[in-house]
């Protein structure tokens, strides 16, 4: 039996709640009860102190935990993409720093 209550969330996961209903074709409610679903899951089979990790780490650490992961990853089934954004994180910091190193000003000639 399902039963209305208030919730108060910011606009944004109001926004990301009601996209992802759209996408899928399912109530905003569905999308709140498949997430708890999934997030107990997680909860229930993590250890006790690792769930507590994962809840104090703070948001940017997570993001960039997950955009490590998600590199090695496509490193790991890619090994040529890897090549190529290693040579490019090896490179200049800016257009600026490649342009002053590659400009040919003549003088030196």
């Amino acid at each position: 039996m399902a039963s209305k209550t208030t919730v108060a969330i910011d606009d944004t996961t109001r926004k990301r709640i009601k996209k992802l209903a759209a996408w899928l074709d399912i109530t905003q409610g569905d999308v709140i009860n498949n997430a708890i679903d999934a997030y107990e899951k997680i909860v229930l089979q993590a250890p006790l102190d690792e769930v507590q990790k994962d809840l104090s780490e703070s948001l940017d650490a997570k993001i960039k935990r997950i955009f490590e992961q998600a590199t090695e990853r496509v490193w790991k089934a890619d090994p040529e993409a890897r090549e190529v954004q290693q040579r490019l994180m090896a490179g200049p910091d800016t257009i600026d720093d490649y342009i002053i190193k590659e400009w040919r000003s003549g003088l030196n000639e």
